[in-house]
């Protein structure tokens, strides 16, 4: 059991968040409709953009935190869980059918707590995500 656990440490640290979404671009996006393949391109792009160059291994919980918040500052509350869903499922491949994690980031971040922007002020929402 160790071994099996210490092979997918070592594999989450051969893989990068960028050749994840590459690979999940190529094999899994293709089979879903043409809408869904605009909008979760456009949003695993961003991710590959922002973080792309980190290995799983070091995707954690408070790296899509941070990230998240970056994202709330342009972006709807709605549209931000669409960004983590796109990647909590990409996640989730990795991990049942790729092998290289033991476990999705995004389980770990149960509640999203976005800022948002209301007419000036900042108001905290709290939105149960229910993906990945």
């Amino acid at each position: 059991m160790r071994e099996g656990r210490h092979f997918k440490t070592v594999e989450a640290k051969k893989h990068t968040l960028t050749e994840m979404i590459d690979r999940y671009l190529r094999d899994v996006l293709p089979t879903k409709s043409p809408s869904a393949q605009v909008n979760q391109r456009k949003h695993l792009t961003w991710w590959r953009a922002h973080i792309g160059v980190i290995s799983l291994a070091e995707v954690t919980p408070a790296v899509i935190v941070e990230y998240r918040g970056a994202l709330a500052q342009d972006h709807a509350p709605a549209t931000v869980v669409r960004y983590l869903a796109a990647l909590s499922h990409a996640f989730t491949v990795v991990v049942k059918e790729w092998g290289w994690v033991d476990d999705s980031p995004l389980q770990r971040v149960t509640d999203v707590a976005i800022l948002c922007r209301t007419h000036g002020d900042t108001d905290t929402t709290y939105l149960k995500r229910g993906v990945g």
